[in-house]
């Protein structure tokens, strides 16, 4: 069991790692994928007259928009080793009901609120609260079926050190936004790629603990494996 619980901590870290340096790429990518995506045609479509926007503001709502989709799936890359590990053991129940309860209340919040505001960012904020809800109560608190003696998994295990990498990485995107709109498109990748690197490297750094851990015995001795060849 606590091998198993172990092994879930990874998992998890893992797995929200790859969506966080993933997201990275999106975000800062952001508006360049759209231009590419839609195509000059859109900037004279006249919805943008009736929502009241340029061309770049249009991309930057639409940037916003996609921020928001990815911070509403982050709960759910984060537990979703934790729910199929538990979907495995045949212990769904535990925390189908949270999942029932979740999806209604974010059809119920969401049609709404968009219906009487016009903002379409009640979408993405209602999947968010419906994702927490699913996975961070009801998949956590199902964790119990993993363990003899009724105890969770700890969840600052499994959230901590992907949020802050998150909190430093992600809020770059808008400041690329920003100053990279007159950039050349080579600029603008290389750009896109050092996000990249950083987010990785930022990785590297709150799990080298882990990394030495894992993988240190395994090249000191084909270090010195290697040496005595030599």
């Amino acid at each position: 069991e606590s091998q198993l619980r172990s092994t879930l901590i990874v998992l998890c870290r893992v797995q929200a790692y790859v969506f966080i340096v993933l997201g990275a790429c999106i975000l800062s990518a952001g508006p360049r994928l759209i231009d590419a995506w839609v195509g000059k045609s859109w900037a004279s479509d006249p919805a943008l007259d009736v929502l009241g926007l340029t061309p770049e503001q249009a991309i930057r709502f639409a940037c916003f928009i996609a921020f928001l989709q990815l911070i509403a799936l982050v709960p759910r890359m984060v537990f979703s080793p934790l729910e199929r590990t538990l979907f495995g053991f045949g212990h769904m129940r535990s925390y189908l009901g949270y999942t029932w309860v979740s999806s209604v209340g974010a059809l119920v919040v969401s049609l709404p609120a968009m219906h009487f505001t016009g903002w379409l960012g009640w979408a993405p904020v209602s999947v968010l609260g419906a994702n927490l809800y699913t996975y961070a109560i009801g998949v956590h608190r199902a964790s119990t079926a993993l363990d003899a003696e009724g105890s969770r998994l700890d969840a600052s295990k499994l959230v901590l050190r992907p949020l802050a990498v998150l909190l430093v990485s992600w809020p770059i995107a808008p400041v690329l936004w920003s100053f990279g709109s007159d950039w050349s498109l080579t600029t603008y990748l290389l750009s896109v790629g050092l996000h990249v690197l950083a987010t990785g490297l930022v990785v590297i750094l709150m799990e080298w603990g882990q990394l030495k851990r894992s993988f240190g015995p395994r090249l000191n001795r084909r270090l010195s494996a290697f040496l005595l060849k030599k």
